[in-house]
């Protein structure tokens, strides 16, 4: 499917109409700001009184880095929270109104229909990743990281976003009402999570002498550490 037909889609022009038409659409986005500035902040505000009480200041590049990893951990954080509740609803939503049979009975095909149901989630949390890169940018400033760390972390929140999108749908597809499939989004995402440490913890107690991570890898927060080992030592 060309960028052309995606953007053509009318699923996924109805969907983005919508959304732009709900109140919600701009509360979350103000809240999602309002939660790194306070974080952007706090980490600022800590680190400088840190270096008050230290024998040596702390230096601008620490500072710009503790503010980057904070802002990007918090967003996958905000990230798990708002993809499962904006694209479990996509199938479910059509039945509590009652159009899915009219939907299914359009020429268009099913694989368009599909395409944007997960397409219409993904640019709207896109959209709240992007308001971020101020806070990100701070970093710059204070010289606490480069051009291809911020692009490595923004290209893990948005593999992070399309695969939550794309759970969220596939749960949408299987459930009758939108409630019991947004739980449902959220339990799989929390199972994941908690799935991913528990396994990788019984893997190294029943076999201490393996040196390889594999349950660590299905963890969200696992790429985005790991992409931030490199530059986590002066």
């Amino acid at each position: 499917m060309t960028l052309a037909q995606l953007l053509h889609n009318p699923i996924l022009s109805r969907e983005v109409d919508h959304r732009m038409r709900d109140n919600r659409t701009y509360f979350i986005p103000m809240v999602y700001i309002l939660v790194l500035g306070i974080v952007s902040l706090g980490a600022y505000l800590a680190m400088t009184e840190l270096g008050k009480s230290a024998y040596a200041p702390v230096e601008g590049w620490v500072i710009g880095k503790v503010i980057f990893h904070l802002v990007a951990f918090t967003q996958m954080t905000l990230i798990l929270l708002i993809v499962p509740s904006v694209s479990a609803g996509a199938i479910t939503s059509e039945r509590d109104h009652g159009t899915l049979s009219m939907l299914l009975v359009t020429p268009m095909p099913r694989s368009r229909i599909t395409v944007g149901k997960l397409v219409a989630p993904i640019l709207y949390v896109l959209l709240l990743v992007s308001t971020s890169i101020p806070f990100a940018a701070l970093s710059f400033g204070f010289g606490g990281t480069d051009m291809g760390l911020l692009l490595a972390t923004y290209a893990c929140l948005a593999c992070t976003t399309l695969f939550i999108a794309a759970l969220g749908l596939c749960v949408s597809t299987v459930m009758q009402r939108t409630v019991p499939a947004v739980l449902l989004a959220y339990g799989l995402v929390a199972a994941i999570f908690a799935g991913s440490l528990v396994g990788e913890l019984a893997l190294h107690v029943f076999i201490p002498d393996l040196a390889q991570i594999f349950f660590a890898y299905l963890n969200p927060y696992a790429p985005l550490y790991f992409t931030m080992i490199p530059v986590m030592d002066p």
